[in-house]
């Protein structure tokens, strides 16, 4: 058996995408004391192979388009190699790419590049610098906006700290309120009234960034909020009840200095989004609206029973619930990453429990998938025992991560709330 027969046996079984660009035989795979896989020595074998054999995916070839230059810039920092170790036609994964970092890379053009439509499954496909250009340039309608926002990304990038205050004005901007750096903050307007965003058990907030992107284009100033145990909160301990949890994202802002705040829960993030309502309006903070989304009403949780804790089932889970790309569920360094908060999550909910006469000021608005096997018209209804003020009830087109695709809509009825 040679490494072009595993190739080639390959070819006939995938798409050419998913094939290795360098294929090592080894006498033996090499394993950690805990039993996984050795990835770094695994990385340092395919290494010297590939030094050895004077092997490279492609001669190196620089950036000819600004766009190119700046997808360089972001792969390059993420992969943390020099600038000019990184070619356009030289493949992602053969550089040390892996499907975390491939996560890292699409999350930095999307949020730098303002491409909302790229995926982490164009990246196994584009795998290249130069094919990740065309792809993004043949997805634009106008192809001569993404060269000038590529230009002022790296105009941004190239600043110094000094640079950025400066251009700031930071002497003519008004004082801002007090925020946990894991806030994130999406400016919309100056005038009064927020939405504050609650991510799903297991959610980042970066994945609520286009939610948020549309709530600021209706001028709405928007907030995401970040759960322990994932992301740059990955460090910090997990809440040990949604009551803990509520608490400590109340604490982490004024948030009397952005009232009247209108609050959009997704799933466990509904119930998260309620306990912080009831603080909220216990502390004198004006709630005007909770939107509830394709979550149970906190009475009916408890009688939901556990939800699943051993890693198997958790991922069985999020298969059913479908919001996490299947490619990702597939590799295990992103499901180390994402278990522990899921199951920090799921252990925070199964112990909940709320009496049905338990009610806040503010208006509830549920909404939710016609098509969501897990969160039924009925199950929306039940929220309306919590509010002593209006209750909604709203359906689109979908399962339970509607959301994705009527982003638009949804923004532009949540900001309708919030003044």
């Amino acid at each position: 058996m040679t490494a072009e027969s595993i190739r080639q046996q390959l070819a006939d079984l995938v798409p050419a995408h998913m094939i290795p660009r360098h294929v090592t035989l080894l006498d033996r795979i090499p394993f950690t004391d805990s039993g996984k896989i050795d990835r770094a020595e695994v990385g340092a074998l395919l290494a010297a192979e590939v030094e050895r054999s004077g092997d490279r995916s492609a001669p190196y070839a620089a950036p000819r388009t600004v766009l190119q230059r700046a997808l360089r810039r972001i792969v390059a920092d993420i992969l943390g190699r020099a600038n000019d170790a990184v070619g356009v036609h030289d493949d992602f994964f053969a550089l040390g790419g892996d499907s975390v970092l491939a996560t890292q890379v699409v999350a930095g053009i999307r949020r730098w590049l303002d491409s909302p439509s790229l995926m982490v499954a164009d990246m196994f496909a584009a795998r290249t610098i130069a094919a990740l250009a065309q792809l993004l340039t043949g997805r634009e309608a106008n192809a001569d906006r993404l060269e000038l926002v590529a230009e002022v990304y790296l105009e941004i990038a190239n600043m110094t700290s000094a640079d950025v205050m400066a251009a700031l004005d930071p002497i003519e901007q008004p004082a801002q309120p007090a925020f946990k750096p894991w806030v994130k903050r999406f400016t919309g307007t100056d005038k009064p009234g927020a939405v504050l965003v609650f991510p799903h058990a297991g959610g980042a907030a970066a994945a609520y960034r286009w939610l948020a992107k549309s709530l600021v284009a209706n001028d709405v100033d928007t907030f995401v909020v970040q759960y322990p145990q994932r992301a740059d909160r990955r460090s910090h301990p997990a809440a040990d009840s949604i009551e803990a949890l509520a608490l400590e994202l109340f604490e982490a802002g004024d948030w009397h200095l952005t009232a009247p705040l209108t609050l959009f829960g997704h799933c466990m993030g509904a119930i998260v989004a309620f306990e912080f309502a009831r603080l909220a309006e216990r502390n004198g903070v004006p709630v005007r609206a909770l939107w509830a989304s394709s979550g149970q009403a906190p009475s009916t949780v408890a009688a939901s029973g556990p939800l699943p804790t051993a890693d198997r089932d958790v991922l069985a889970d999020m298969v059913d619930l479908g919001g996490t790309d299947p490619v990702l569920l597939e590799d295990e360094e992103f499901v180390e990453l994402l278990v522990p908060a899921v199951k920090a999550d799921y252990r925070a909910l199964s112990g909940y429990s709320c009496p049905p006469d338990v009610r806040i000021r503010a208006n509830i608005h549920a909404v939710g998938g016609n098509r969501d096997h897990r969160i039924s018209r009925e199950m929306l209804t039940s929220w309306e025992t919590h509010t002593s003020g209006r209750f909604t009830l709203s359906h689109f087109d979908g399962g339970h991560f509607y959301l994705n695709d009527h982003l638009d809509a949804v923004a532009r009825m949540v900001s309708a709330d919030v003044r």
